[in-house]
């Protein structure tokens, strides 16, 4: 039997700012969890948790990820199926729940509501450079140019 894996890529907001953990091992890493909307047929909101490494988390740390930020995260998706316990007793009620959970591989910020001539964050989680800010005004027909200083005409995919 061969290996497979549930590789995911999720673009969502983050619900609360990531947190910093250190497991039983002493390895250090951190959570983030982010909620994507949907809204056909009607208004849904999916929650995924997902884990970093040590060096992820920090780079977030460093790129001030935090509730509200919208990013993009790449990893392995698994689910943790568990028995729900009453708040008050705190005795298990019978009833099982389950968490979608991302491992994450990578991360980036996906710019939003960024003005013309403002430059977006940077990627500290990425290994990809921040897209440049445009510069001048948006074309009549509502598309941004294409910068012409890095894609020539022999460069277009068509």
């Amino acid at each position: 039997m061969s290996n497979c894996t549930s590789d995911i890529t999720l673009i969502g907001w983050v619900v609360r700012d990531p947190e910093v953990r250190t497991s039983a091992g002493g390895k250090t890493y951190g959570t983030a969890t982010i909620a994507i909307n949907k809204s056909y047929p009607k208004e849904v909101s999916n929650f995924y948790t997902c884990l970093f490494n040590q060096t992820l988390t920090e780079r977030m740390q460093k790129a001030n990820v935090k509730k509200g930020s919208l990013i993009k995260v790449t990893g392995e998706l698994t689910h943790l199926v568990y028995e729900k316990t009453d708040p008050q007793t705190k005795q298990p009620t019978g009833d099982h729940g389950f968490e979608l959970r991302v491992n994450g591989n990578s991360w980036d910020f996906i710019p939003s509501a960024t003005k013309k001539n403002e430059t977006a964050p940077a990627t500290a989680g990425s290994t990809t450079p921040a897209p440049a800010a445009t510069t001048g005004t948006a074309p009549a027909d509502g598309f941004d140019a294409l910068p012409t200083d890095v894609l020539g005409d022999d460069d277009l995919p068509f």
